[in-house]
Protein backbone atom coordinates (compact mmCIF):
# COMPACT_ATOMS: atom_id res chain seq x y z
CA UNK A 1 0.00 0.00 0.00
CA UNK A 2 1.41 3.21 -0.77
CA UNK A 3 1.68 6.47 0.87
CA UNK A 4 -0.82 8.03 -1.45
CA UNK A 5 -4.00 5.05 -0.73
CA UNK A 6 -2.89 5.73 2.98
CA UNK A 7 -3.55 9.32 2.62
CA UNK A 8 -6.72 8.86 0.41
CA UNK A 9 -7.85 6.20 3.35
CA UNK A 10 -7.14 8.98 5.60
CA UNK A 11 -9.69 11.16 3.96
CA UNK A 12 -12.28 8.79 3.87
CA UNK A 13 -12.00 8.04 7.10
CA UNK A 14 -11.84 11.73 8.24
CA UNK A 15 -14.98 12.52 5.98
CA UNK A 16 -17.15 9.64 7.75
CA UNK A 17 -15.84 11.17 11.42
CA UNK A 18 -16.69 15.30 10.47
CA UNK A 19 -20.57 13.38 9.01
CA UNK A 20 -21.08 11.73 12.72
CA UNK A 21 -19.37 15.04 14.28
CA UNK A 22 -22.14 16.64 12.13
CA UNK A 23 -24.77 14.37 13.81
CA UNK A 24 -23.74 14.89 17.27
CA UNK A 25 -23.80 18.95 17.21
CA UNK A 26 -27.68 18.49 15.36
CA UNK A 27 -28.74 15.91 18.39
CA UNK A 28 -27.18 18.01 20.78
CA UNK A 29 -29.10 20.72 19.40
CA UNK A 30 -32.48 18.55 19.34
CA UNK A 31 -31.93 17.35 22.75
CA UNK A 32 -31.18 20.69 24.34
CA UNK A 33 -34.26 22.67 23.09
CA UNK A 34 -36.13 19.60 23.98
CA UNK A 35 -35.19 19.62 27.22
CA UNK A 36 -34.75 23.49 27.65
CA UNK A 37 -38.31 23.58 26.61
CA UNK A 38 -39.56 20.98 28.89
CA UNK A 39 -38.02 22.36 32.18
CA UNK A 40 -39.01 26.29 30.90
CA UNK A 41 -42.96 24.81 30.61
CA UNK A 42 -42.83 22.98 33.57
CA UNK A 43 -41.64 26.09 35.90
CA UNK A 44 -43.74 28.25 34.55
CA UNK A 45 -46.91 25.89 34.56
CA UNK A 46 -45.72 25.11 38.18
CA UNK A 47 -44.48 28.59 38.96
CA UNK A 48 -40.92 26.84 40.26
CA UNK A 49 -38.32 29.53 40.28
CA UNK A 50 -35.67 27.71 40.14
CA UNK A 51 -36.02 25.42 37.25
CA UNK A 52 -35.61 28.41 35.28
CA UNK A 53 -32.39 28.40 36.79
CA UNK A 54 -31.37 24.74 35.85
CA UNK A 55 -32.66 25.53 32.46
CA UNK A 56 -30.21 28.81 31.94
CA UNK A 57 -27.26 26.81 33.25
CA UNK A 58 -28.43 23.64 30.94
CA UNK A 59 -28.31 26.00 27.88
CA UNK A 60 -24.49 27.21 28.46
CA UNK A 61 -23.63 23.58 29.28
CA UNK A 62 -25.16 22.22 25.71
CA UNK A 63 -23.82 25.64 24.15
CA UNK A 64 -20.02 24.28 25.25
CA UNK A 65 -21.10 20.65 23.76
CA UNK A 66 -22.12 21.78 20.57
CA UNK A 67 -19.01 23.98 20.59
CA UNK A 68 -16.40 21.39 21.17
CA UNK A 69 -18.18 19.33 18.20
CA UNK A 70 -18.04 22.90 15.74
CA UNK A 71 -14.17 22.62 16.57
CA UNK A 72 -13.15 18.97 16.24
CA UNK A 73 -15.40 19.17 12.94
CA UNK A 74 -13.42 22.57 11.87
CA UNK A 75 -9.87 20.62 12.83
CA UNK A 76 -10.60 17.61 10.79
CA UNK A 77 -11.70 19.86 7.74
CA UNK A 78 -8.88 21.46 8.06
CA UNK A 79 -6.88 18.30 7.39
CA UNK A 80 -8.93 17.04 5.18
CA UNK A 81 -8.26 20.01 2.80
CA UNK A 82 -4.20 19.72 3.81
CA UNK A 83 -4.63 15.95 2.65
CA UNK A 84 -6.33 17.04 -0.68
CA UNK A 85 -3.80 19.93 -1.38
CA UNK A 86 -0.95 17.82 -0.91
CA UNK A 87 -2.27 15.21 -3.32
CA UNK A 88 -3.31 18.04 -5.66
CA UNK A 89 0.61 18.64 -6.01
CA UNK A 90 1.56 15.36 -6.66
CA UNK A 91 3.25 14.92 -2.88
CA UNK A 92 4.14 11.80 -1.49
CA UNK A 93 5.15 13.20 1.80
CA UNK A 94 3.16 16.27 2.84
CA UNK A 95 3.92 18.33 5.21
CA UNK A 96 0.58 18.32 7.72
CA UNK A 97 0.31 19.33 11.09
CA UNK A 98 -1.37 17.42 13.74
CA UNK A 99 -4.68 18.99 13.90
CA UNK A 100 -6.27 17.41 17.26
CA UNK A 101 -2.96 18.13 19.38
CA UNK A 102 -2.48 14.37 19.73
CA UNK A 103 1.35 14.37 19.76
CA UNK A 104 3.18 14.83 22.60
CA UNK A 105 5.60 17.31 21.44
CA UNK A 106 2.61 19.83 20.55
CA UNK A 107 2.83 22.04 23.28
CA UNK A 108 0.72 24.80 22.41
CA UNK A 109 -2.07 21.84 21.35
CA UNK A 110 -4.31 23.24 24.48
CA UNK A 111 -4.22 27.04 23.88
CA UNK A 112 -4.94 26.67 20.51
CA UNK A 113 -8.29 24.65 21.07
CA UNK A 114 -9.18 27.27 23.28
CA UNK A 115 -8.81 29.66 21.16
CA UNK A 116 -11.06 27.48 18.59
CA UNK A 117 -13.51 26.73 21.23
CA UNK A 118 -14.28 30.72 22.12
CA UNK A 119 -14.74 31.27 18.14
CA UNK A 120 -16.82 28.32 17.77
CA UNK A 121 -18.96 29.27 21.01
CA UNK A 122 -19.64 32.71 19.18
CA UNK A 123 -20.15 30.64 15.49
CA UNK A 124 -23.11 31.91 13.74
CA UNK A 125 -24.95 28.47 13.66
CA UNK A 126 -24.78 28.11 17.54
CA UNK A 127 -25.09 31.76 19.37
CA UNK A 128 -28.45 32.48 18.06
CA UNK A 129 -30.01 29.32 19.21
CA UNK A 130 -28.39 29.30 22.58
CA UNK A 131 -28.27 32.63 23.33
CA UNK A 132 -32.35 33.03 22.86
CA UNK A 133 -32.63 30.10 25.50
CA UNK A 134 -30.20 31.60 27.87
CA UNK A 135 -31.96 35.03 28.02
CA UNK A 136 -35.57 33.69 27.91
CA UNK A 137 -34.36 31.33 30.79
CA UNK A 138 -32.66 34.16 32.40
CA UNK A 139 -35.41 36.55 31.87
CA UNK A 140 -37.95 34.15 33.49
CA UNK A 141 -35.70 33.69 36.54
CA UNK A 142 -36.14 36.83 37.55
CA UNK A 143 -39.57 37.29 36.88
CA UNK A 144 -39.63 39.81 33.79
CA UNK A 145 -41.71 37.48 31.64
Amino acid sequence: MTKRDLLLREMELISRIVERLSNHGLTTKQIAITSWMAATGFALKNDVKQLHLVALIASFVFWQLDAHFLVKERLLRRRYQQIASALAANSEHPAVEDPLCLTANNRTGWWTSGIFEVWAFLSRSLWPIYLTMAMISFLAWKRVL
